[in-house]
Parts: C-alpha cells; structure tokens; sequence
C-alpha cells in the first residue's frame, strides 16, 4: 500500500538487506530478513531494524540473530506481562559469538548459499503443493469424483473408506446442472455472509 494509506506505525524505512525482528513477543519469533528488490519500503515500529554495515555478512547474522539461544536472550530481558516487549537496545548490545576472522567470509557464504538452496526448494515445494491442492479440490468440488465413486460403488483411489462415505453417492439436479444430492448453489455475496457468520 502507498505510505499515506499506511497505518499511523508504519513509519520504519527499511531496504533490501535489512532483518526486522518483532519487539512485542519476542518468543513468537517474528523476524524476516528483506532480500528482495523494491524501493521505498516501510516497516512498523514495532519491529527493530538490523542494517549490515558490511551487507557480505547479512546471511550471517541473520542466523544468529534467529537462534533458540538469542530468543531466549531477547524473552528474558523483555519486559511487561500481557505484551512483553524489547528495546531496539536489547537486540543490540547483546553479545553474541563469532568465529574467528578468517573463517568469516567462508562461514557467511556456506550459510548464504544454503539459505538460498532452501529458499529454491521452497518456492519449489510451494508450486507443487499449489497444484495438488488445485487437482484435488478441481477433483473433489467441480468434477464431483469421490460422489461418482459412490454412485459406481467403486473406491476411490487416494480416500479412506472413511472419507469417501462422507461424500453422497447421488446427484440432484440445480441451477449450475448436475450437483451432489443434498448440495446447493447459493451466490458468492450469501457465501460470504454465511462464512461471515461462523
């Protein structure tokens, strides 16, 4: 969204490189590092800001600042009771361990390259993923065909017995043609208004 459509906190400039870490909750662990291309970007301030004065080292501290032993550095010194929050000062003054000099370079591509490995088989798994859901839900709720199952008598390959019995194994006729017995079709605005509801 533009900045002035923005809510009153968004008022935190970041760019490309930065790692944003959640001051309120810190156990619920919400931080993300921008390693994506856009200009202009702005972030609540409810987030601390973390900007790399050398960016070849971002991978690295990026997997440090997101550790179980730096959360639990951050839930101790958080303070407040039904919202414990830390101070960007919290984050920065605490001590953290680095390897010697020397192995930094080496250390902070090894951890870039396997960040990026996983980001790819992600993004990969991700699609995959899409695609099936589409297949079955196209399968289950357009084609209907665990219900032509049903009326075939036939199992329907990838459901337990179990699932399949609760799909009908009649169709009735409706305003879209043929639907599953004891379907209905209702507009998209009442669809809404009764999901709305529960």
């Amino acid at each position: 969204m533009k900045f002035d459509s923005a809510p009153s906190r968004a008022r935190r400039k970041v760019d490309k490189g930065d790692i944003i870490i959640s001051t309120v909750r810190p156990n619920l662990k919400q931080f993300a590092l921008l390693d994506f291309n856009k200009d202009n970007l702005t972030a609540s301030t409810g987030f601390c800001t973390i900007t790399q004065k050398k960016p070849e080292y971002t991978w690295l501290i990026y997997s440090v600042v997101t550790t179980d032993i730096f959360t639990e550095h951050l839930v101790r010194v958080a303070q407040g009771a039904t919202y414990p929050a830390i101070k960007p000062s919290d984050i920065s003054e605490a001590y953290i361990g680095l390897p010697p000099q020397e192995e930094l370079h080496k250390l902070n591509a090894l951890i870039g390259a396997l960040w990026q490995k996983q980001k790819t088989i992600n993004e990969a798994m991700n699609q995959t993923l899409e695609k099936l859901a589409q297949r079955i839900f196209k399968s289950w709720f357009i084609d209907f065909d665990p219900v032509k199952a049903n009326k075939e008598g036939l199992p329907f390959d990838g459901l337990s017995p179990e699932i399949q019995a609760l799909f009908p194994s009649e169709f009735e006729d409706s305003e879209l043609g043929m639907i599953p017995k004891g379907g209905k079709s209702v507009t998209l605005k009442n669809t809404l208004q009764m999901l709305g509801k529960t």
